[in-house]
This record gives structure tokens, C-alpha cells and sequence, in this order.
């Protein structure tokens, strides 16, 4: 009876060491969702478990089963374009980030008929898209205002939702952000001189139009002091004394002045 107890016991623990060999624990992340991948061992076909959806969690399970987890919220990827060629000939540089969400019932289907989704079907179809937008348009319409810009988010985002359908990829296209084109580092420059340059026509024009509108005024000036001087039938003296009379004026009280005497004030001015 000794014995058999123990060769039960020794039982027991080898397979208990067995299943601490066999079986592991594997976390399914916050804001993940995760499918069973079943390999098979000796028979059988395995993959991928479609009738249950794993929620965020620990999950013990067997060494020769899989738990694929994906992000179950909106995720972002990000296309660099770099010298991509307008109508023009003159490259430009721009990003477009796309946010996808995933349909968490379908999640299944990702392993089992896409993999990789996004790098096999979708990242070289979605690049050749965006450069022919922007071959359709010249430099200064794509990296001036965000019309175009604009344009491009609508129908990109269309297009690649339509795409994932007819691939029957079950992910969401839920935004398409272009940021700001930009052109060559030797346009930069070309603008930055052209710029300089019309600033500095302006400020020219400006001092021009400045020293116009003065000479004209000295002229009509000129041309009224000739006119008094006529009709009051003053000499070029007795005109400069006017002048002079009209400036103490403006610092005296009393001023007493006989025409074609010297002047002099009946009091003193400071």
C-alpha cells in the first residue's frame, strides 16, 4: 500500500512538472484584444481559434497555443514622401498620417488571412496613390495654402476605406492628416531672397513717393510765397522780414513794426 502511495505520488509530480513545462501565461494588454493560434502538435490542422475574441487579461494556456493581441483602438501609421515630383518638375517633401481602427469580431481574420496587413497590402498601393495626387499639381499649389492639401485628405481617406473593403481587410481608415509640403531647401532660399528683394522695392517706393509728396509741397509752397510777394509788390528783403515777423509772432504778445523800417520789437522775446 506504501508503495503504491508512493509510486502515486511520484506520479503526481512528474506531472506536475509537466504541465509547469507545458503551460505558460501570457497577458493581453489594456486597450488590446487578443485570438487563440492553435499549432498542431501531432494531429490535427491548428490556426486560428475564430470562435472567441480575448478580452484584456492574464490567460494561461498550453506552449503550443498561441495569443496573438492587436490594438483595439484607433492607431496611427505615418507615410514620409521625400522628393515627390509635381507637374512642374520641382519636388516636394510631405507626411500623411492615417488612423485605422479594428473591427474587434474580425480581429481573427488578421492572422489567419492578412498577417502583416498594412506593410503586404495596403502601405505601397496607399503610396502610389498620394504621389499621383501630387504629380497632378504644380509646386506652388501644393506647398501654398492647404486647399489641395485639403483635397487630398478627402479623397485619400475614401479611397483607401474602398480599398480594405474589396481586400476584405476588417480595419477602419478613421482619419487622413497631410501635414505642410514642403519644397526644396534651394526654393526656400529663392523665396527668401525674392522676399528680401520686394521688401526692399517697397521701402525704396515708399522713401520715393515720401520725397515726391515733399518736393511737391516745397514747390506749391514757392509758388504761393512768388504769388504774395507780387500782389503785396514786396522786394525779396521786405518778404524774408514778413517771414520773420510771422515767427515772433508766434512768441509775442505785442509786435510793432513799421513796413520799411528796421524791425524792432517793443519788448524783449526770449
Amino acid at each position: 500500500m506504501k508503495a503504491l502511495v508512493g509510486v502515486s505520488g511520484t506520479v503526481v509530480g512528474m506531472l506536475f512538472v509537466i504541465m509547469l513545462f507545458c503551460i505558460t501565461c501570457t497577458e493581453v494588454p489594456p486597450a488590446h484584444v487578443g485570438v487563440w493560434y492553435e499549432a498542431p502538435v501531432l494531429f490535427g490542422d491548428g490556426g486560428v481559434d475564430t470562435t472567441q475574441i480575448v478580452r484584456p487579461g492574464l490567460r494561461w494556456h498550453f506552449r503550443s497555443t498561441d495569443l496573438l493581441t492587436f490594438v483595439s483602438v484607433e492607431w496611427e501609421h505615418r507615410e514620409e514622401f521625400d522628393d515627390a515630383p509635381t507637374s512642374d518638375n520641382f519636388p516636394v517633401d510631405l507626411n500623411v498620417a492615417l488612423e485605422f481602427d479594428v473591427d474587434d469580431d474580425r480581429a481573427w481574420e488578421i492572422p489567419k488571412n492578412h498577417g502583416n496587413w498594412y506593410g503586404r497590402k495596403v502601405k505601397s498601393p496607399f503610396r502610389a496613390f498620394v504621389m499621383d495626387f501630387i504629380v497632378k499639381y504644380k509646386m506652388m499649389e501644393i506647398t501654398v495654402g492647404r486647399e489641395n492639401l485639403n483635397k487630398l485628405e478627402v479623397e485619400a481617406l475614401a479611397w483607401i476605406n474602398k480599398y480594405l473593403i474589396e481586400k476584405n481587410i476588417p480595419i477602419v481608415c478613421t482619419r487622413v492628416t497631410a501635414g505642410k509640403a514642403m519644397p526644396p531647401t534651394e526654393v526656400l532660399a529663392e523665396r527668401a531672397r525674392t522676399a528680401a528683394q520686394s521688401q526692399r522695392k517697397n521701402t525704396e517706393k515708399a522713401r520715393k513717393l515720401a520725397e515726391d509728396s515733399r518736393k511737391e509741397a516745397e514747390t506749391a509752397r514757392a509758388k504761393a510765397d512768388r504769388a504774395y510777394m507780387k500782389e503785396m509788390k514786396f522786394t525779396s528783403a521786405e518778404y524774408l522780414k514778413s517771414l520773420e515777423l510771422g515767427i515772433l509772432r508766434d512768441k509775442a504778445d505785442n509786435i510793432t513794426w513799421i513796413h520799411g523800417a528796421p524791425f524792432i520789437p517793443n519788448r524783449s522775446i526770449q
